[in-house]
């Protein structure tokens, strides 16, 4: 800031000396009457110091130094002029000057300087002095001397207030330079929120990039790199300051990878990156291009390490290091190779010349991906630098709180030592701020704290050193010994315990067998142990407690002399008792890595990095980490702080301190409050629809009816997977569907061309397949699956130190798994290779999915124009009856079939009143709506068939409604059944293709009456038989009496008879269980195959 002029000595009044010293170049103003004009401007000159910059005046105030008075531009020789005055007598100054249509008014009044701004359409015209200086400043004339000036304050008053309030607006201003230099001297991550403070800030800190720029050299120091050539200021300050992940929007993200210029949290930066080892095909095919794009190293964890490929010192790497890439660069730079080769083909270059061109495309990209990694190096290694020294700063200041505090509590009366102050959560929560402290005031808080928590610190802490020298932690040891040997050294509560676990055991598997849902396993096992808890003080006395008399925490443990249950008991149940029912109930159990046994801390407030360990650690943990002060978990203080815990001597709560999935941690914990796991929902679950297959009765697109057809034949595996990812391009459909839609259209047309029973070469397709994908950026095709081979194994084996049935995989890595250890399964890598979803996946999929996915879908997979086969029909007839055989048991069982049937119309079995609206199919049904006729002639060769004589088997009478439906078997389908599946077939046409409710309705009629005239001839039947019976039984009699010796031959007579009718009413009983349930089935129930 340059000085404007200054003659006077600073602070000091005008004086004749400073008069003479005035520059040459000030014009000199009239003289008044009253004094010297000239006198007073270069007096005002000398008093308030002016001074500019960047086009702004500041004016020094005796009192405040210097403040801005002028937003505009005004020239310094024009500021003071004619129009200043001075009053000797009334010590009143005043300036004023009119530029830029505003009139700018300077005024000292005892030792007060006030600014104002007029604004001024027209030339202003300055004020008589009577009006600006007052009458006593004309007051000569009187002969009293004024009165002496009021004494001030060192302080001066604002022109308004200063603080953001809603109902009044800042009257003081702060200027853009004041602004300026306070957003320099801001941390960088303060600049983001001042953006959204108002559009001011918002433009200031767009315009000046230099704020960004002193910004961070002011908080990261001299030694900041330079700003990355990629980047502007504002975009580097956000990596080194700034907050959330750049994709998935977390909030809480704060990892910046400087290889790639990005801040991702770590599953995005899993999905993002690709392995070296997952590019051996896109590198085999275009040979060197990953040196041309930056990398990154991680470790065998895939831990984000460094930048660049190597150590931080370019060196060869550690065992379990490899470099990643970003997957839309390699697709870049492979999309760019194939556009350099594909011109440099088209001239009449030789082939020498051609390598010669590759070669320098591939040096040249390569010195610039060098010279790029250099420099995202060199802020890495600055950053893990800087961090390193904030955490050494952070454990000073630390060390320093806690050294003041400990000091002030020894001159307490009376003074608190230190090992009852650790013992304190306040003091252990204090310790923890890091930062530093200039005054005492978090001291006057925190004392009230420790003294509260003074009388339960010493009393806990005079119990262990009463302990520590009684010897009470050496007969830990004996104790546990006991407690391993409970059935040998308490018999009695041994047998108590463990028929309580038996017990219990059975009441959850109950309550989980009942329920809707399935219970977690880490509910059940808890469940479990804290019903044992609660019963255990109901049982008899059977053993006393094993609990040392000489014991200093005796009042820790329960009161009523009976055996103590403590964790260690706990502990053994959950592992001897619990998990082997576990490994029975839950799949997850029987892999070779339990990684399932974990629970939750509710100590650890944290939910959204919370850590879930096994049972007996979860108990260590709490011992370690949350047992050190006093509060809700100081009874694992009883375990002892060695090596080896003794949870024998920690007694067992009624609520563990141990959570499900579910729920939340909040901190703290009550060992007797009821634990909270939900209402378990023991209503029956209806049974899921039976969906069909999306790729039933489905043809296969020929390769060239595609639009914009690039595959060269059905033969061309790679072309077809490249036309349809084109054709199932922004469908909204997942990932794992698009694979599965791919490889069955690939698959089909490959056995197309060569048979059903032909083979692809999986040698050559399986690099050609990776290739393609990585360099078209379909990444996540056929990406993170299982082996499919591997999960259909029961051997439960690890492959190559990985369980690849279970933990998802890269293409690349199970392209090779798939070629070292299933080599017999090359046949049918296309499927197995990969975990894709099932075709019923498919259909639920497409059934959800937009239109534009279920056209894509019909284009990839037409409708067949074959007639469907009987066997696929008579399996549909099955499943329905299976289903609705189901639908039916799942009722309770004291309700009758009527009332199940009034409560629930829609899953009625035998009503065909109440039908729901048909399910959306994945396949079209534009063959039945233009073919209606096949309809009617299918319906007219039914009634011809209903009128025809039946077979002496079929004319049984339907059972009753009441009656329960027995699941139909394969074997049982009659073969000359064939109008009952004809008027099956019927009906689903005509629900299928949309005819009329009255049609629907006529048939039901029909179907009644016929129901109504067989129940009739049953009847009748029944009658005839009992009459029949009736004179049998006469006969009998007669011939008793009449031929004694001719009973046993009518006896055994009458045995053949009774075998006779038996096989009779079975096989009225097959067909009536399978052909009332095909009549009344709503049709738009379940998924069937078209007729």
């Amino acid at each position: 800031m340059q000085p404007f002029h200054c003659t006077a000595p600073a602070y000091s009044r005008p004086q004749s000396e400073a008069a003479a010293a005035a520059a040459s170049s000030l014009p000199l103003a009239y003289r008044p009457p009253a004094a010297s004009r000239s006198d007073a401007r270069l007096a005002a000159i000398a008093r308030w110091s002016a001074q500019w910059h960047n086009g702004h005046l500041f004016l020094r105030d005796p009192l405040r130094g210097y403040i801005e008075i002028s937003p505009q531009v005004i020239p310094p020789q024009s500021f003071f002029n004619d129009s200043t005055y001075h009053d000797e007598r009334s010590d009143v100054w005043l300036s004023q000057i009119d530029h830029a249509q505003y009139l700018y008014t300077v005024r000292e009044d005892h030792g007060i300087l006030a600014f104002k701004v007029h604004p001024q359409v027209a030339r202003p015209t300055l004020p008589a002095p009577e009006a600006v200086l007052g009458k006593r400043a004309l007051s000569n004339e009187l002969s009293t001397p004024p009165p002496p000036p009021k004494k001030t304050r060192a302080t001066a008053k604002h022109a308004g207030p200063t603080r953001i309030r809603k109902d009044r607006r800042v009257q003081t201003p702060v200027y853009d330079d004041v602004w300026k230099r306070i957003f320099e001297l801001s941390d960088p991550a303060m600049l983001f929120t001042y953006e959204r403070v108002n559009k001011a800030f918002r433009g200031a800190l767009a315009t000046y990039s230099h704020i960004w720029k002193n910004s961070m050299v002011d908080h990261f120091g001299d030694g900041l790199p330079e700003t990355p050539k990629d980047l502007q200021d504002r975009q580097y300050a956000d990596l080194l300051s700034g907050q959330g992940c750049m994709s998935c929007k977390e909030p809480k993200a704060r990892k910046t990878y400087w290889a790639f210029l990005r801040r991702w949290c770590t599953k995005c930066f899993s999905e993002k990156v690709i392995k070296q080892e997952d590019c051996f095909a896109i590198n085999r095919k275009f040979p060197g291009i990953l040196e041309c794009i930056p990398c990154a190293t991680v470790d065998s964890w895939n831990h984000y390490s460094y930048a660049g490929w190597g150590d931080e010192n370019g060196r060869s790497t550690a065992s379990g290091n490899q470099p990643v890439f970003l997957k839309d660069d390699v697709s870049a730079v492979a999309a760019a190779y194939e556009e350099f080769m594909g011109t440099s083909e088209e001239g009449d270059a030789s082939a020498e010349e051609k390598e010669e061109k590759r070669t320098e495309w591939i040096k040249e990209r390569r010195e610039k991906a060098k010279e790029v990694m250099d420099e995202r190096l060199e802020i890495d290694k600055f950053e893990k630098k800087w961090i390193a020294a904030r955490a050494q700063k952070s454990v000073d200041l630390k060390n320093m709180r806690r050294e003041f505090i400990i000091r002030r509590a020894k001159n307490l009366d009376p003074p608190m030592c230190e090992e009852v102050l650790k013992l304190i959560p306040a003091f252990q929560e204090n310790i923890k701020i890091n930062k530093e402290f200039k005054t005492e005031k978090f001291w006057k808080v925190l004392m009230p704290k420790l003294e509260e928590a003074r009388p339960m610190a010493e009393r806990l802490y005079a119990m262990e050193t009463r302990a520590n020298e009684v010897g009470y932690w050496d007969l830990l040891p004996n104790l546990q010994n006991q407690t391993n040997q409970m059935s040998t050294c308490a018999p009695g509560a041994y047998h108590q315990l463990m028929a309580l676990v038996d017990a219990s055991l059975k009441r959850v598997h109950n309550l989980g067998a009942h329920s809707k849902v399935q219970i977690p396993h880490q509910e059940f096992a808890l469940r479990v142990l804290n019903m044992v808890r609660r019963s255990w003080p109901l049982q008899p006395l059977a053993a006393h407690s094993q609990i040392p008399d000489r014991s200093p925490f005796i009042d820790c443990y329960p009161r009523d002399g009976r055996y103590v249950l403590t964790i260690e008991h706990a502990c053994r149940i959950y592992e001897r008792k619990v998990v082997p029912n576990l490994e029975g109930l839950y799949p997850e159990f029987r892999q070779p890595t339990r990684n399932v046994q974990k629970f939750k801390c509710p100590g650890c407030k944290r939910n959204d990095v919370s850590k879930q360990r096994t049972f007996r650690q979860l108990m260590n943990h709490i011992r370690e980490d949350h047992a050190g002060t006093i509060g809700d978990f100081q009874v694992f203080r009883l375990a002892g702080f060695r090596t080896e815990p003794y949870f024998c001597a920690v007694p067992w709560p009624m609520n563990l301190p141990a959570l499900t999935d579910k729920q939340k941690s909040t901190g703290t914990w009550d060992k007797d409050s009821e634990p909270e796991y939900g209402t378990v929902d023991t209503s029956a679950e209806q049974p899921q629809d039976i969906l069909q297959s999306a790729f039933a009765r489905k043809d296969v697109c020929p390769p060239e009816s595609l639009p914009n057809a690039t595959s060269t034949g059905s033969a061309d595996f790679v072309g077809n997977v490249r036309d349809a990812l084109r054709v199932l391009e922004g469908t909204g459909l997942s990932a794992a569907i698009r694979s599965k839609i791919v490889i069955e259209y690939a698959d089909r047309q490959c056995k197309k061309a060569e048979g059903k029973d032909a083979s692809l070469d999986w040698h050559t397709l399986r690099f050609e397949v990776d290739a393609f994908l990585m360099s078209s950026n379909n990444h996540d095709i056929l990406d993170k699956m299982c082996c499919g081979v591997c999960r259909k194994a029961t051997d439960g084996k690890t492959r190559g130190g990985k369980n690849y049935a279970r933990m998802s995989s890269s293409r690349a890595e199970l392209i090779r798994h798939f070629g070292t250890h299933h080599q017999s399964n090359v046949q049918t890598w296309p499927k197995d290779m990969f975990t894709l979803p099932s075709d019923e996946d498919v259909t639920r999929a497409l059934s959800e999915a937009s239109v534009d996915a279920n056209r894509a879908f019909h284009t990839l997979f037409p409708d067949s124009k074959e007639p469907p086969k009987r066997e696929l029909v008579g399996m549909d007839i099955l499943a329905t009856v299976a289903n609705q055989q189901q639908r039916f048991n799942s009722r309770p069982s004291k309700v009758t079939m009527a009332q199940w049937r009034q409560q629930h119309p829609t899953q009625d079995p035998m009503s065909a009143q109440h039908l729901r609206p048909p399910i959306p199919q994945p396949f079209s049904l534009q063959q039945h709506q233009q073919q209606p006729h096949q309809h009617q002639n299918q319906h007219q060769h039914q009634n011809s068939q209903q009128h025809q004589p039946h077979r002496p088997h079929q004319q049984h009478p339907h059972r009753h409604s009441h009656q329960s439906l027995m699941p139909l078997h394969p074997q049982q389908l009659n073969p000359h059944d064939r109008p009952i599946q004809s008027q099956f077939q019927h009906q689903q046409a005509l629900h299928l293709s949309g005819h009329s409710s009255q049609q629907q309705q006529q048939q039901q009629q029909q179907h009644q009456q016929q129901h109504q005239q067989q129940q009739q001839q049953q009847q009748q039947q029944q009658q005839q038989q009992q009459q029949q019976q009736q004179q049998q039984q006469q006969q009998q009699q007669q011939q008793q009496q009449q031929q004694p010796q001719q009973q046993q031959q009518h006896q055994q007579h009458q045995q053949h008879q009774q075998q006779q009718q038996q096989q009779q009413t079975q096989t009225q009983s097959q067909h009536s269980y399978g052909y009332q349930p095909i009549h009344h089935l709503p049709a738009s129930r379940y998924r069937l195959y078209q007729p």
